[in-house]
């Protein structure tokens, strides 16, 4: 139904209908709102655009008409319908020869536009239905300044429309009347000209006891406030009796609601109060695990989501009692609890999928748990007597039994899975040692005491025991640096020289690529191929003779010069990088280090880390660097580190 036509159908037969109102009263045989299907259907054909734009220019030519039958002065208010004016400029907008003399304003808006069947009726009517700003414009008339609507939503410029037309169409007794009822107090009669009376019918706003009221009631004063914008429509001579009304009303409306805002607030701290106190589960309320952060086993999802729904659908008696939800929902104090509850939920289900046993990584980590045991055997069995070539051996051989794509499943398990829950930290202890300490984040709270149980113990001793407490790393560190450099080495020997022939024209690339071939499988070589599975040691130990024929053509080409280790006799060597230079550092070969001061082969001799000799190093008389032993005296540990 058109949202003007409620009043003007009631009136439409009266002698006194006013202009608006016979506008909002016009054929509702087009108004958009009584047409079957979507408005758009209706407001935006071209038919109907053709006839609204010239209704609006009607529209405007009729308040120029207006205008001069009431001497440049236009009240539509007092405008009625049977009164015949002269429509001078408004004839200029309707069919050819439809307006002749003085007309009535009900005969007018019989008369057609130019353009189609349409009258003039039902012409504004489609304005007045399907153009917001139109209404405010034209329906209203012209006290109303465009700016009043510049910044507002369509829902408000409607309000606004609704409560201007009436404030127009009625005569003042009527407007106050209405006011009055809608907004007075029923213990207050309201009096104004002649001595005539209403009686308020709204109920006493101090009387409130739910937020449900105060909230109907604030927004009837939030209505009252914008209503005073459309004063300027109202007869001059009756707005001073309106003013008394209405302010009337605002005052009483504003003192008693201030009185009450303070009874809101304790509405809503008693709200949050009971909240609190709730329990989700027997013995754990909503103040436990919102303000304490305590545990919350994932099993109990469904109750915290049963709890949820209660909440917001009022089916919790003791929040009821105090406040329906949907009137303390925006409430901050309330909103804070509920989104953290909320959030509970979307943790869990997270929890939940990272533990489900049919998950990629979980069947990973499952994949990998001889190796893992196996490892975590050796490392104990070597700890016990680290003086053991061995056990030390057999270490070494169970990490390199790990694949990049056992590593891979490795990480991703500690990285989505064991680093939800605990994050693991080395601290150096007063006495100078390392120790790694884990702590829970907050997803632990959500584990039940199987859950904790069913964690890997191998993967959190490698993420936790330190190869020398000494020093931070851990046995975690040392495998996936490990098995990383194996996998670049594979690559090396592999798919970097795939193309390069003894009949290539070598590039520099090329020539790069083979002395890293050769290096890599020189590493490779030194502790049998550990850690590549069957197919790779294969495809590495097929282009053995490759790389070393590939790797004589450079040295034969003049590419290279003799690089590497350079055997002087009596023990000493020298070392020549590949660019030819003598560098000054630690080298490693196989199993063991060395260092080189300016290409030469340090042997018993003492080498610090750095210039202020924060760690000291030993090498032996081959050149090796000594750890997990005595010298002289001296205590090595496993990084060749002096410690005592």
């Amino acid at each position: 139904m058109n949202k003007y036509s409620s009043k003007a159908v009631k009136t439409a037969a009266t002698v006194g209908m006013s202009l608006a109102m016979v506008l909002s009263a016009a054929a509702p045989v087009l108004a958009a709102a009584d047409v079957m299907g979507t408005k758009a259907q209706v407001c935006y054909t071209a038919e109907t655009k053709q006839a609204m734009s010239e209704a609006k220019d009607a529209l405007n030519a009729m308040i120029q008409d207006l205008k001069s039958a009431d001497n440049g002065k236009i009240n539509l208010s007092k405008v009625q319908a049977s009164t015949e004016y002269t429509w001078t400029n408004t004839a200029t907008f309707l069919k050819t020869d439809e307006v002749e003399g003085n007309l009535s304003l009900e005969n007018l808006l019989e008369k057609e536009l130019p353009t189609g069947e349409v009258t003039l009726a039902n012409g504004l009517a489609l304005l007045a239905d399907c153009n917001a700003d139109a209404d405010a414009k034209y329906i209203i008339g012209t006290h109303i300044a465009d700016d009043k609507f510049g910044s507002t939503t369509a829902a408000e410029r409607e309000f606004g429309i609704v409560n201007a037309i009436e404030l127009i169409t009625d005569d003042t007794n009527s407007m106050i009347k209405e006011l009055a009822i809608n907004y007075g107090d029923k213990d207050t009669t309201y009096t104004w000209k002649d001595g005539k009376t209403v009686a308020g019918k709204a109920g006493k706003i101090g009387k409130i006891t739910d937020l449900a009221t105060y909230n109907t009631e604030k927004g009837k004063y939030n209505d009252l406030v914008d209503l005073k914008q459309y004063f300027g429509n109202i007869p001059s001579a009756d707005q001073t009796y309106v003013k008394d009304v209405y302010n009337d009303l605002l005052d009483v409306m504003k003192e008693e609601l201030d009185t009450y805002s303070a009874g809101t607030n304790q509405i809503v701290k008693d709200y949050v109060n009971k909240l609190k106190n709730e329990d989700i589960i027997e013995g754990t309320n909503v103040a436990d695990v919102v303000d304490s952060g305590a545990d919350f086993d994932r099993a109990n999802l469904d109750d915290l989501k049963d709890f949820l729904a209660d909440i917001k659908a009022d089916k919790n008696s003791t929040l009821k009692a105090v406040a329906l939800y949907e009137d303390v929902e925006d409430e901050s104090a309330v909103a804070e609890y509920i989104d953290a509850l909320e959030t509970m939920v979307s943790e869990i289900e997270e929890v939940n999928d990272a533990l489900k046993s049919t998950s990629a990584v979980n069947k990973g980590l499952r994949d990998i748990t001889g190796k893992l045991s196996s490892l975590i055997t050796a490392i104990n069995n070597y700890e016990d007597d680290t003086t053991s070539d061995t056990l030390y051996n057999k270490y070494q051989a169970a990490m390199a039994a790990f694949t990049q794509a056992d590593l891979t499943k490795l990480t991703d398990y500690v990285e989505d899975v064991y680093e939800m829950f605990y994050t693991l930290n080395a601290v150096q202890r007063s006495n100078g040692k390392y120790v790694v300490r884990s702590e829970e984040t907050e997803y632990a709270r959500y584990l039940s005491e199987d859950d904790i149980a069913d964690f890997d113990t191998n993967v959190k001793t490698l993420l936790t025991k330190l190869v020398d407490d000494s020093n931070d790393e851990t046995y975690y560190q040392v495998l996936t640096e490990t098995t990383s450099d194996i996998t670049k080495y594979l690559k090396a020997c592999t798919t970097d020289i795939e193309g390069i022939s003894l009949g290539t024209t070598f590039t520099s690339s090329d020539a790069k690529k083979i002395v890293a071939a050769r290096n890599a499988y020189a590493e490779l070589e030194a502790v049998n191929f550990a850690g590549l599975t069957a197919k790779e040691k294969r495809a590495v130990k097929a282009n053995e003779d490759l790389i070393e024929a590939l790797y004589a053509k450079l040295i034969i080409n003049g590419t290279i010069t003799q690089t590497g280790w350079v055997d002087k006799g009596n023990g000493d060597w020298d070392y020549i990088a590949e660019d030819g230079s003598r560098p000054s550092k630690w080298i490693a070969s196989g199993a063991n280090w060395y260092y080189v001061k300016n290409g030469t082969m340090l042997r018993n001799s003492w080498i610090a880390s750095d210039a202020q000799g924060t760690r000291w190093y030993y090498v032996d008389d081959n050149g090796v660097m000594v750890s997990n032993t005595t010298v002289n005296g001296y205590t090595f540990n496993s990084y060749g580190v002096w410690v005592k």
